[in-house]
C-alpha cells in the first residue's frame, strides 16, 4: 500500500494535469481528441436585425452593429455581447447564463444559450433575458455565427436575426 503522502501528491498532480488540459490544452492536439466540439472562442462582429411591435401595433424593423466575445475551454463557454446604437455608442451588455453546444443532424454545430442583458438606464433599456441559437459556419470566408434570438424585453419584446463574422482571437471587452 502506498504511503498517504504519495497518494495525495499523485492526486494533486493528476488534478493539476487535468486542469491544464481543460483550460489551456483542450483545443491542441493530442488533447483535442478528448473533446468533440469545435472552438467557438474569439471576437465576432456583424449585424443584428431586430423586430418588435410598438404601442401602435406597428412592426418596427432595423439593423444595428453587434459584437460577441466568446471564451471557451474544455468544460465551459461564456458569451459576452454588445450592440451599438446608431451613433456608435454601446447600448448594453449581455452575458450568457447557461450555454450548450449542440451537434446538428447535418454534422454542423450550434451554440444555444440564455443570457441576461444589463440594460442601460441612460437609453431607457430595462434589464431583460433572452435566448439565442447560433450556427457555426466555417467556409473559405472564415468562421461565422448565424442565427436567431428573442427577448422578453419590456415594454416591447424583440426578436430577430444575427449574422456575425469572426474577426480575431483577441478577447478584449467593450465598455
Amino acid at each position: 500500500m502506498w504511503p498517504p503522502n504519495v497518494f495525495f501528491n499523485f492526486t494533486k498532480m493528476f488534478y493539476v494535469f487535468i486542469y491544464f488540459i481543460n483550460t489551456y490544452l483542450w483545443n491542441v492536439r493530442p488533447f483535442s481528441w478528448l473533446y468533440s466540439v469545435p472552438d467557438f472562442s474569439g471576437r465576432y462582429e456583424g449585424i443584428i436585425l431586430f423586430q418588435y411591435v410598438n404601442e401602435k401595433c406597428e412592426t418596427i424593423t432595423d439593423t444595428l452593429e453587434h459584437i460577441k466575445v466568446i471564451v471557451q475551454n474544455g468544460s465551459d463557454i461564456v458569451i459576452n455581447s454588445w450592440t451599438k446604437t446608431k451613433d456608435g455608442k454601446m447600448s448594453s451588455k449581455s452575458i450568457s447564463i447557461e450555454a450548450s453546444i449542440v451537434k446538428e443532424k447535418d454534422g454542423t454545430y450550434s451554440l444555444l444559450y440564455n443570457y441576461l442583458n444589463d440594460g442601460n438606464f441612460e437609453l431607457n433599456f430595462c434589464p431583460h433575458y433572452g435566448t439565442e441559437v447560433l450556427k457555426l459556419i466555417e467556409n473559405g470566408d472564415g468562421k461565422h455565427l448565424v442565427g436567431k434570438y428573442y427577448t422578453e424585453r419590456l415594454p416591447y419584446q424583440t426578436k430577430g436575426k444575427i449574422d456575425l463574422k469572426y474577426t480575431s482571437n483577441k478577447l478584449h471587452h467593450e465598455k
